[in-house]
């Protein structure tokens, strides 16, 4: 079985250029040619009528709606009687 490497290469230091690291990770291109559509916004939107993504994404706007609900109503009423602030302190 013929070695994986080429024999110069073991013990070589690799010497990225940071050009490369750019070029790889922060250009940002889109990956489709074609220009956008109206479709390509609306499409995303038609896979609500699947009930396994219509069902998840009621459950989470409902645990998301109730957690921040209770953090803006709740939180300021228990910062008030813990640490004793104001209706300003609250920022009311």
């Amino acid at each position: 079985m013929p070695p994986i490497y080429p024999k110069h290469a073991i013990g070589c230091k690799v010497v990225q250029n940071k050009s490369s690291f750019r070029r790889q990770y922060l250009h940002l291109e889109r990956i489709d040619p074609r220009p956008l559509t109206i479709h390509d916004f609306l499409h995303p939107l038609s896979l609500s009528r699947k009930d396994g993504v219509a069902l998840p994404g009621l459950a989470y706007a409902v645990t998301f709606m109730f957690g921040n609900t209770l953090i803006v109503v709740e939180l300021p009423a228990l910062f008030g009687e813990k640490f004793g602030f104001n209706s300003e302190q609250l920022g009311l």
